[in-house]
């Protein structure tokens, strides 16, 4: 009894995972990327850096095949910079249009890839104790692919973090108080973890 028993949740546990990827399913996601870079000089109090950003994110998505779908995501940012007594702070918003591939591993676990294209507005106000208020406007364009690993949790919930992107990006920058404006391309490739760079992202499959 025990042995049919135990059977029968093994291969729920089965349907489940492989109900939640199948064509039709639709997702609902949230996500938060936090990151906060800390420099000390014990010398110089002149020269002391700190960094903080957190990014939030809503994805909806649509699977158009089995483990392959389609989405969009809308996020927002915010961030604070203090350096040799310059202060700045930034906010952000943009969205995202990808598609992306899961990879059975392990039982519910999956490795995934995609592809994306960004664009992100953000603004940044800088003030110090001796200089007046400078604001800078950003637009930021982007192109490129990422992948992760997956965890199907059940039928209705999945967990995701990326590791991995590499992206190509155009940038233009206008500094309204200066009358400056910069443009910059970057082809960046980066790994991102839960140490320096905690990503990740909670989904709801209906």
């Amino acid at each position: 009894m025990k042995t049919y028993l135990i059977a029968a949740l093994l291969l729920t546990a089965c349907t489940w995972t492989a109900q939640s990827q199948t064509t039709g399913t639709n997702v609902i996601g949230f996500g938060v990327s936090s990151q906060t870079t800390k420099n000390e000089n014990e010398s110089s109090s002149m020269i002391n850096s700190e960094q903080k950003s957190t990014r939030y994110s809503l994805t909806y998505g649509h699977f158009i095949n089995e483990n392959a779908r389609i989405g969009v995501t809308a996020f927002h940012s915010d961030g604070s910079s203090e350096y040799s007594g310059l202060e700045t702070k930034s906010e952000g918003y943009g969205g995202a249009l990808h598609y992306q591939k899961y990879y059975p591993l392990f039982k519910k676990f999956y490795a995934f890839a995609g592809g994306r294209g960004r664009y992100m507005y953000s603004k940044d106000k800088s003030e110090s104790e001796n200089s007046s208020e400078i604001s800078m406007e950003s637009n930021f364009y982007g192109i490129g692919a990422y992948g992760g690993a997956a965890f199907f949790l059940s039928k209705r919930f999945a967990f995701e973090v990326q590791l991995l992107s590499a992206d190509f990006s155009y940038s233009k920058s206008t500094y309204n108080n200066l009358g400056l404006k910069s443009t910059q391309t970057n082809l960046n490739i980066s790994s991102t973890g839960a140490i320096n760079d905690l990503g990740f992202s909670i989904y709801f499959l209906f």
